[in-house]
């Protein structure tokens, strides 16, 4: 859950930090720069996609690494090119405050992603410690339990008849 969450407040953090920069839309150097990397995040995470489908660890490890970054950048180019089509009135109406804010989110989006994904790596740690400690308690009173069954078989008799 933890993983998933982090995941989805770094979307939103790179979504939100479009809509940021869809205040600067006027720019003209900012519009073929988003585009520019939003169409090759694309092809790019298309491409990844098919690699991150092979059955080499190491190349499938990096393929899902560069699918992930090229989703971000993918978002933050649709979070600009979202605010950019928002008709002029729209515009006229916003305050510099609203951009402020914007920003803002962005970044508390982004310090709890960061803080939901080390929660997350801290219980799986735990969590595979205390399996691996069950398992091997379980083995060792399992051990134990058939020592004493196989040597004390005339005893238990003895207990039955009294």
């Amino acid at each position: 859950m933890m993983r998933g969450l982090a995941c989805a407040l770094l979307a939103g953090s790179c979504y939100t930090l479009g809509w940021a920069l869809a205040f600067h839309r006027n720019s003209t150097f900012l519009r073929v720069i988003t585009a520019g990397f939003g169409i090759l995040a694309i092809g790019v995470a298309l491409i990844s996609a098919l690699i991150a489908l092979s059955r080499d660890s190491k190349r499938m490890t990096r393929a899902v690494t560069v699918l992930a970054v090229s989703l971000l950048v993918v978002f933050w180019a649709g979070g600009f090119w979202a605010g950019d089509g928002q008709p002029a009135p729209f515009w006229n109406g916003a305050t510099p405050r609203i951009e402020l804010l914007l920003w803002l989110a962005a970044c508390l989006t982004l310090i709890a992603a960061a803080r939901c994904f080390s929660s997350y790596r801290s219980f799986a740690i735990l969590f595979a410690q205390s399996v691996w400690r069950d398992f091997s308690v379980h083995l060792i009173v399992q051990e134990s339990n058939t020592d004493q069954g196989t040597g004390g078989g005339k005893g238990d008799d003895e207990d039955e008849d009294a």
